[in-house]
């Protein structure tokens, strides 16, 4: 049974992100730059075990693909990572402004609702102070169309000869109103953006992925001169790992001749004479 390497458990993110970060840094510490004119170093020179530059002459032109995808890599994630922050900051400031509301236009409808049954409301003005709907929890969003139809209300009951609200007033619950709603709006956007971000990230790392396979296509095939335990090694420094698998071909077992038949010995025969019948006497 040989080694081969394991390359199909390069699946979840992480597992890519480890992956990539070992292959790359293969080609960061290498010192010649063959487009370089002026480097000192001479790509003919005898390779001494242990350089960087020994293995990053079997990688070929995926080198540059490595590194490109390192950089978009690293990138996609700081963004991911800066989306989450924001998002989460929003989100905050979002569910305090709809608490605050909910405060606020909830002592309003309290109010509103007690001088709906001393000044005799007519049923449009009720409804369109929307008394008849149900009370929400303090963070839900149904706070803003509360409190929107509360305002709605108040014009209308001015209109109607009716004293304004007070203790909140029109103004200042238009105000918290409008608090509430950029905040939930920078919310979604944020929501929004991370997202967009979470997947950006997804697809670099299906690239990361489907490099990880060619990377070692490409290993297998410049290193297939090499000894297994050489190309094991050269490999392992470019973060593939190895176990035994039994689709490698098994060694041949020549069979030995077949020996010759042993026929099973018998007992030999018993060498004494045999008795001769002996005649009776007739009487």
């Amino acid at each position: 049974m040989a080694l081969l390497p394991t390359i199909t458990t390069i699946k979840s993110h992480l597992e890519r992100r480890g992956w990539l970060k070992q292959s790359t840094s293969r080609l960061e510490s290498d010192p010649r730059d063959p487009d370089d004119p002026t480097d000192p170093s001479d790509p003919g020179d005898p390779q001494v075990e242990g350089d960087s530059t020994v293995d990053n002459d079997h990688i070929g032109p995926l080198a540059v693909k490595l590194l490109d995808i390192n950089q978009q890599l690293n990138q996609s994630i700081e963004r991911e990572v800066t989306a989450h922050a924001n998002r989460r900051t929003q989100v905050q400031t979002c569910n305090t402004s709809l608490k605050e509301l909910a405060r606020v236009a909830g002592h309003a409808r309290t109010s509103i609702t007690f001088r709906a049954s001393q000044e005799s409301f007519s049923p449009g003005l009720s409804v369109m102070f929307g008394l008849r709907n149900e009370r929400p929890y303090s963070g839900s969003r149904n706070w803003l169309l509360i409190a929107a139809d509360l305002i709605r209300g108040d014009a209308a009951a001015v209109a109607e000869k009716h004293e304004p609200m007070a203790l909140p007033s029109a103004k200042d619950l238009a105000a918290l109103l409008a608090k509430a709603e950029q905040a939930c709006k920078l919310s979604d956007d944020a929501d929004q953006e991370l997202q967009q971000a979470q997947e950006e990230l997804r697809g670099v790392s299906d690239e990361v992925g489907e490099l990880a396979l060619d990377t070692a296509a490409y290993l297998r095939y410049s290193l297939r001169r090499f000894d297994k335990s050489e190309q094991r090694r050269i490999m392992r420094k470019f973060g593939f790992t190895f176990k035994g698998s039994a689709s490698e071909e098994e060694p041949e077992i020549v069979p030995t001749a077949e020996p010759e038949p042993v026929e099973p010995e018998t007992e030999p025969e018993s060498e004494l004479p045999l008795e001769e019948p002996q005649a009776t006497q007739a009487d």
